[in-house]
């Protein structure tokens, strides 16, 4: 039995996610803005952005963070193998890290769909936005990116 995932939060962490990307926008190539993961791997994101300020990388620079073979994958150029060592471990834990909420999950396999989810959310559906939440995350999206290039051409 599938249990749909709450719309209304699943957009309002979608933003959560937004605005930890704008809040970390000086570590983000200005040229391609990629930031695609499930709201559950957030903290995730959150302590690989950390570990860069934390560490004082002036030569990092992120291209990407999205999900490839249920993964968090984090591409990077600069850094060194301190970086390299934590972005691994982060990966592997974003394996046993549920997409929805971010407690500890495992792999599941239905069909062809691989997901990694906890107990409480094994069989859930997460809704699709309606047209007025994609708008705005467009208009988000679209916000963030103009503001990161004007900062360069600034």
């Amino acid at each position: 039995m599938d249990i749909t995932f709450n719309n209304e939060t699943h957009f309002s962490e979608t933003i959560k996610l937004w605005d930890v990307y704008e809040r970390h926008a000086d570590l983000f190539s200005k040229k391609h803005v990629g930031l695609d993961v499930p709201v559950g791997w957030i903290d995730i994101v959150i302590q690989f952005l950390e570990f860069i300020v934390k560490h004082s990388y002036t030569d990092v620079m992120i291209q990407k963070i999205s999900m490839s073979y249920r993964a968090i994958k984090f591409y990077y150029m600069g850094g060194d193998q301190a970086l390299h060592d934590e972005a691994g471990r982060l990966e592997k834990i974003s394996m046993i890290t549920c997409e929805v909420c971010g407690h500890r999950g495992k792999m599941l396999v239905t069909g062809l769909e691989t997901r990694t989810r906890c107990a409480d959310h094994a069989d859930t559906v997460i809704e699709p936005f309606t047209e007025a939440q994609t708008a705005y995350l467009h208009a988000l999206r679209t916000t963030v990116t103009k503001k990161m290039k004007n900062e360069v051409d600034d």
